[in-house]
């Protein structure tokens, strides 16, 4: 039996949303998969449905560690795909680059073609997933 773990919130590579998470089946129950802990993961709403629609799946390795899958079938990392920082000179640093040396201003995010209509704000975040 697997040893049960407190996580408190999505348990998604990565992810660092702690509300609003859905236990998902590992193995679906139609597939034989009973409703117990053993078979069960805390997935914010985003990361359940990449699960369920989007192709990306979860399974629990010979240790009994939850184990995420991408669209190809590839083990995801647990660990984050961003380097840490070693001290606040690599903050201010990037901070310099990203944003002083890149001339952001006001203007900086107004498209071009912008003659003051309001956004369609469904179909700009449904771009971002």
């Amino acid at each position: 039996m697997a040893r049960h773990t407190t996580w408190k919130g999505c348990r998604f590579p990565g992810c660092t949303n702690t509300r609003f998470a859905d236990g998902h089946q590992i193995k679906h129950w139609a597939d034989g998969g009973e409703t117990s802990l053993d078979n069960l993961v805390l997935l914010c709403r985003h990361h359940h449905r990449l699960v369920h629609e989007r192709g990306f799946g979860c399974e629990k390795d010979p240790s009994g560690n939850v184990v995420f899958k991408d669209q190809q079938s590839r083990s995801i990392p647990r660990s984050s795909a961003l380097s840490g920082l070693v001290n606040n000179d690599d903050v201010k640093e990037w901070m310099g680059h990203t944003f002083f040396e890149a001339n952001i201003d006001s203007e900086t995010c107004v498209p071009l073609w912008y003659a003051g209509e309001r956004i369609d704000w469904q179909t700009a975040v449904s771009a971002l997933f």
